[in-house]
């Protein structure tokens, strides 16, 4: 979970392992839709200069159309692709961006609806616009680890979620609504990063092999299913799926550029790690 913390002397480390790109694993298909996650945050635009955010999942076909529209009692009082409103412009593009500028001083929360018509289905979301507060002079740190359980885990449905970019992009949205630009994260002792190349051949098959069968065990599955809370294996199973596909991990990176939040990372303290993350059966 993100805590305050001021900035201080331990040795930070550029998270440049995390390189940007595109990920399988986060883009299901091809096909566009309104990313799932859109809704819950606000998207924080900033005082006399413009903001942008992904809102898609996929590319939109050549028949798909995208627009925005403002609604006023029920009823429909701006659309297209541009709108404007109460001192505040947004607009959209075929890239699946949303950019949003304001006039100085305007503090207006309006909601925005983003619609995507592809032939005849139409999807339709409600979002919601805010002004950024000023930046702030300190960053967070972040347990990446802790984090990542509470982006994709869905207590009610005790179940993980599809781990898709927009789960990243929501958690970044969450930041600027709170005028961080900079997230010391701390790794904790597993890994959510691997890459198979930096390991022998064999070495990796078997660990693949390893992770399939822990992974795809149904047995295994339905007893965690069954117990209350979080076990340990639950979460651990969660790692091990991210160590195999590693571009899960460049879309967190990618998510954070895109977000204009700076990764850097800390490895203290190692102790409190081993504490809290080795103690599982």
């Amino acid at each position: 979970m993100c805590k305050h913390a001021k900035f201080c002397s331990v040795p930070l480390v550029l998270l440049t392992v995390l390189s940007t790109g595109g990920t399988a694993a986060c883009q299901p298909g091809n096909a566009a839709r309104l990313a799932p996650r859109n809704t819950e945050v606000p998207f924080a635009y900033l005082d006399s200069a413009e903001r942008r955010w992904p809102i898609l999942v996929g590319r939109l076909a050549g028949e798909d159309r995208l627009k925005l529209e403002h609604r006023q009692d029920g009823q429909v009082v701006a659309s297209g692709q541009r709108v404007k409103l109460d001192g505040v412009s947004a607009r959209i593009d075929r890239q699946g961006h949303l950019a949003v500028s304001a006039r100085p001083g305007i503090r207006a929360r309006p909601t925005l609806h983003l619609v995507l018509s592809q032939g005849d289905t139409i999807t339709r979301q409600a979002i919601t616009l805010q002004p950024a507060p000023p930046p702030r002079p300190i960053s967070y740190i972040s347990d990446l680890v802790d984090d990542l359980i509470r982006m994709f885990w869905d207590g009610s449905a005790r179940r993980w979620r599809p781990v898709t970019r927009d789960a990243f992009d929501q958690y970044f949205r969450r930041l600027q609504c709170q005028g961080v630009a900079r997230l010391i994260v701390w790794p904790g002792p597993f890994p959510t990063l691997a890459d198979p190349a930096n390991y022998p051949a064999t070495d990796w098959r078997l660990f693949e092999s390893c992770a399939r069968e822990i992974l795809d065990n149904q047995v295994l599955s339905t007893s965690l299913q069954k117990q209350p809370g979080q076990p340990p294996w639950r979460w651990l199973r969660l790692l091990l799926k991210l160590r195999l596909d590693p571009s899960i991990m460049t879309a967190y990176a990618n998510s954070a550029r895109v977000h204009g939040i700076k990764l850097s990372a800390s490895f203290r303290p190692f102790e409190s790690g081993l504490t809290k993350y080795y103690v599982v059966p």
